[in-house]
């Protein structure tokens, strides 16, 4: 990066080098296994593409994230050596029943799942209160209900999202006076 700005390389190589390091990655994660014989590990989620109803459309970010960190999870040979993560999806649209369905048909489908990937709050509430019965762990990367906070009725569930509580005390900080000339 350094020798780019020296150089003055233009955005253009610039955009050109980071495409071709993601192709060498794929490259080496998919050599890699072909030589070590990697074990495949399956991984389920549901992504709301589109608001639906009311709904979170924050699926559109969130897949291409997750895409990207399990290709750079699978080509780097120091994180699960032997084994490479795969990832089942369906669009939920961020209701609760279509999303039941799709975790039922990602569940009961060949190949066995090890984990569920859940977005908005009303799909991880249904994820996270059926996984136990599977034994399964559902990591929520967009949940934020208070509810979900609760260990015991979702024992399971692990989130990289804060819970809504934790923005509370700045939205209220919205509804104080603000005093611009003190008296």
């Amino acid at each position: 990066m350094v020798e780019q700005v020296i150089t003055g390389e233009t955005a253009s190589n610039t955009k050109r080098d980071v495409a071709a390091m993601l192709i060498w990655k794929l490259l080496i994660s998919n050599c890699v296994c072909a030589v070590v014989n990697c074990v495949d590990l399956h991984i389920g989620g549901v992504f709301p593409m589109e608001a639906g109803s009311g709904g979170w459309a924050g699926g559109e970010a969130c897949l291409p994230a997750v895409q990207i960190a399990l290709q750079d999870v699978n080509a780097n040979t120091n994180i699960l050596p032997g084994y490479m993560l795969k990832l089942h999806y369906h669009n939920s649209k961020c209701q609760p029943g279509l999303a039941a369905k799709q975790m039922y048909e990602l569940l009961y489908k060949a190949p066995t799942k090890l984990m569920l990937l859940a977005g908005c709050s009303p799909v991880t509430t249904v994820f996270a209160e059926a996984a136990p019965v599977w034994n399964l762990v559902v990591l929520s990367y967009g949940g934020s209900s208070p509810a979900l906070s609760n260990r015991q009725r979702f024992p399971t569930l692990f989130r990289t999202h804060p819970t809504a509580n934790m923005q509370n005390p700045t939205r209220s900080k919205f509804f104080h006076p603000i005093v611009i000339f003190p008296t």
